[in-house]
């Protein structure tokens, strides 16, 4: 199993008490020293999901959480790339910001240069601690399964959360009030969960 950019996540853990092989992939070294030094992980790789320095076949799961829209530009390539790293009969595992979320439409909608200089402007004028990253726009769980789909993973089966967080507590309540359409739970959360697999 693997955990394809992982970040400081411990829940390898729960597999490798089990005897389970799993890698625990990212391509931040303090990370993966972290989670070899200090969380005890057996198997840490560093290097670039772009190029993940695996033999085809490899895997029985792939795991990917809150990492593709990092590299939406590459989302063919990568997605690909996951398939063959996934022997026939394993599974795909696939979290991401979704860009059709009530609250993430303006990343849809906006052209994506216009979207940027607007982010900047706007978090220079919050006074924000930090400068907004270029390349991080979430990405449709739509075109994600119709992609998945072309690439040849199948049973692509999409599972909406049901949270919504960094938003204040008034759209907060607008998202409780119209997610008790399963349409808006499902199309329009903050977060969607893809399972596929390779035939």
């Amino acid at each position: 199993m693997i955990n394809a950019g992982c970040g400081y996540d411990d829940s390898f853990r729960l597999f490798q008490d089990q005897g389970i092989a799993f890698v625990n992939f990212d391509l931040v070294y303090s990370t993966v020293s972290r989670l070899k030094n200090v969380g005890g992980a057996k198997l840490c790789v560093l290097g670039d999901i772009g190029a993940m320095p695996f033999a085809d076949s490899s895997f029985d799961y792939l795991v990917s959480t809150d990492v593709v829209h990092h590299e939406w530009e590459k989302l063919d390539q990568i997605l690909t790339s996951f398939y063959d790293l996934i022997k026939p009969g394993g599974m795909l595992f696939l979290q991401d910001p979704n860009s059709h979320g009530l609250f993430q439409l303006p990343k849809s909608i906006l052209p994506k240069a216009v979207h940027r200089r607007l982010r900047k402007a706007y978090h220079k004028l919050k006074h924000s601690a930090f400068e907004p990253a270029d390349y991080e726009f979430p990405t449709s769980m739509r075109s994600v399964i119709g992609l998945l789909e072309r690439i040849g993973f199948q049973d692509v089966r999409m599972y909406g959360s049901f949270s919504y967080p960094c938003i204040d507590p008034l759209r907060y309540r607008i998202y409780q009030l119209l997610s008790r359409s399963r349409y808006i739970r499902t199309f329009h959360n903050y977060h969607y969960t893809l399972q596929a697999s390779k035939p």
